[in-house]
């Protein structure tokens, strides 16, 4: 019993220890091509009658502007999430069979980002594409000079059509071919999180101003991840796994 115990510890040891390191691993080195603005539906060319059916991932990339000297508006990437995502996401949602968010600041050519990332036909991903850049609440951002601008994948190719190719090629197939759907749970609960706590937010000071509103929300996340990520998102996904200690390496850790 001691022994068991003592190798839970080490194991929820482990697991924060290698949360930890992803946290602070700025992310991605490189950023695939990507076009500026759609400014109208798509045209789809050879792609809507001959190859409609077929599926690929797609990037919605909302590069945010990120002065020298100051820290990242990490509040951001929940307001993007929940007002101008969310509504997209809701409406195409029984033609996306995968999606993710995917977070990153760093101070290189990628800069700070907030992706949305979904696995669909390339029909479907025109029409996501021109809902996103056709809400207001960006157009507004931009103008604002919040968010520098939204890029977009070309739709006339399918570049990415395994389900597997926008996982670290470090992993091992399983793993690569397994954990679109992992992040997938794990993107859905934090927007299910954002979502109630604006809900909150709203009844409480319905004349907030949007981003002090989201920045409050902002906060109340990593307050929830630092005080109930340990049992409610560590213990479970280590139960999964018999409780088995994980073995850290000195491997550099990517991510996209």
């Amino acid at each position: 019993m001691v022994s068991a115990r003592i190798d839970f510890a080490m194991t929820i040891k482990s697991l924060i220890t290698v949360l930890l390191l992803v946290l602070l691993t700025t992310g991605c080195a490189t950023v695939p091509q990507i076009n500026s603005h759609q400014k109208k539906p798509v045209s789809f060319t050879s792609l809507e009658k001959d190859n409609v059916s077929e599926k690929g991932w797609w990037y919605a990339r909302f590069r945010l502007r990120w002065p020298k000297d100051v820290e990242a508006a990490w509040y951001l990437g929940p307001l993007i999430a929940n007002e101008i995502v969310a509504p997209a996401l809701h409406q195409y949602a029984n033609k996306i069979e995968l999606w993710r968010f995917h977070r990153r600041a760093g101070r290189d050519a990628a800069g700070h980002q907030f992706s949305f990332i979904f696995y669909s036909s390339p029909t479907t991903a025109g029409e996501i594409y021109y809902a996103l850049e056709t809400n207001p609440l960006l157009k507004a951002l931009i103008k604002k000079g919040k968010i520098k601008n939204v890029g977009f994948d070309n739709l006339d190719k399918i570049t990415k059509s395994a389900i597997e190719d926008t996982s670290d090629k470090h992993w091992p197939e399983e793993i690569q071919k397994s954990w679109p759907y992992f992040i997938m749970g794990a993107s859905q609960m934090w927007l299910n999180l954002t979502q109630q706590l604006a809900n909150q937010q709203q009844k409480q000071e319905k004349s907030m101003d949007l981003e002090k509103r989201y920045q409050r929300i902002h906060s109340q996340l990593l307050a929830l991840w630092k005080h109930e990520g340990n049992h409610a998102l560590l213990h479970h996904l280590n139960a999964l796994y018999g409780y088995e200690p994980l073995i850290i390496t000195e491997r550099k850790l990517h991510n996209f």
